[in-house]
């Protein structure tokens, strides 16, 4: 088991290389079809204004895949949570008490997600469609046909100021973020926990891990993430309403696997994820500037995704080989 786990790390290793050349290919391609533009520095700062609330759920999304598990409902809590955060401003106009509601909410449907999976043994996959479904009513029951915007101009300070001038506080945000979830997942014990469940839950189970207990913590951490998401979102975009988190779900599982974590679980990557934002982000730029946004995006995301998990296949069944073995 630990020479094909070492393998697997290795493999993931050089794919990062991989990720840092495409994104240096990627800026290249694009500099020349768009004449310069996308290198000025004005605009390849910009690149990740769009993708940072994905890349915010990215992260968190990146530790459930990890434990073999999916999380389908993330962009739907991104929308409750903006949505319960326009009301209670709406009728408070206290900004401490919609940021805390947000919160609340996004934590709130997480732990719903990971009591389910740990307690009553539910799979990911079918407790997270269940969700989705459920929080999507629940956002159109509270906002019907309004959309709440009435947010103070203080909020657009993460768009409007940036860092010396170029860089955008909310990139920072992220990669503030990043380095602290690459911390926990690289070089503590939770991290090896997590690699561990997605490898052999049973191996971990009895080393004494109390499993339910973890699996229910990503979960609240993907639905917390999903609030701060939804707090970025509405700094650059003031309206929160339900279907604004509608596109997230699609775009996070392709960052996530396009960064080199496998979809079974078992190796992981937040460095990947991290490079795979930054792709997704020259991407979209770099699709905008040369007429090919919206769905032509969408559409190339899916091909990505389809490939990605092509792609993966092979080291994905190395690992399940590992995992009969270890079990026989």
């Amino acid at each position: 088991m630990s020479n094909n786990f070492v393998t697997a790390i290795k493999s993931r290793i050089n794919y990062q290389v991989f990720l840092l050349l495409t994104l240096i290919v990627l800026l290249f391609v694009f500099d020349h079809l768009t004449d310069g533009v996308i290198m000025k520095r004005n605009v390849i700062f910009r690149l990740t204004e769009n993708v940072m609330e994905v890349g915010l759920i990215a992260l968190s999304m990146t530790l459930v895949i990890a434990t073999g598990g999916i999380d389908l409902s993330v962009g739907y809590a991104m929308a409750l949570a903006a949505i319960m955060m326009g009301l209670t401003y709406e009728k408070t106009g206290s900004m401490v008490a919609a940021v805390a509601v947000c919160l609340l909410t996004g934590m709130l449907c997480g732990a719903l997600n990971g009591l389910i999976i740990a307690k009553a043994g539910i799979p990911p996959l079918v407790t997270t469609l269940a969700t989705f479904s459920l929080y999507t009513g629940v956002s159109k029951c509270i906002a019907g046909s309004n959309i709440f915007s009435a947010f103070p101009e203080g909020m657009t300070i993460l768009i409007t100021h940036r860092l010396f001038g170029i860089i955008p506080y909310q990139f920072i945000l992220f990669l503030v973020l990043a380095s602290l979830f690459a911390f926990a997942f690289n070089r503590t014990r939770y991290g090896r926990y997590l690699r561990g469940m997605g490898f052999n839950e049973q191996t971990v189970r009895f080393s004494g891990v109390n499993i339910g207990l973890t699996k229910f913590n990503i979960y609240v951490l993907a639905g917390l993430m999903s609030a701060i998401a939804a707090i970025v979102y509405l700094c650059r975009l003031p309206a929160a309403k339900p279907d604004i988190g509608i596109n997230i779900n699609l775009e996070t599982i392709t960052a996530v696997v396009l960064g080199g974590t496998s979809i079974v679980g078992g190796v992981a990557s937040i460095e990947g994820t991290v490079l795979s934002i930054l792709i997704l982000g020259v991407l979209r730029k770099g699709l905008s500037l040369i007429g090919l946004g919206g769905d032509k995006y969408n559409f190339i995301l899916g091909i990505i995704l389809v490939f990605c998990l092509i792609g993966f296949s092979f080291l994905n069944g190395q690992i399940t080989l590992t995992r009969k073995k270890v079990t026989e």
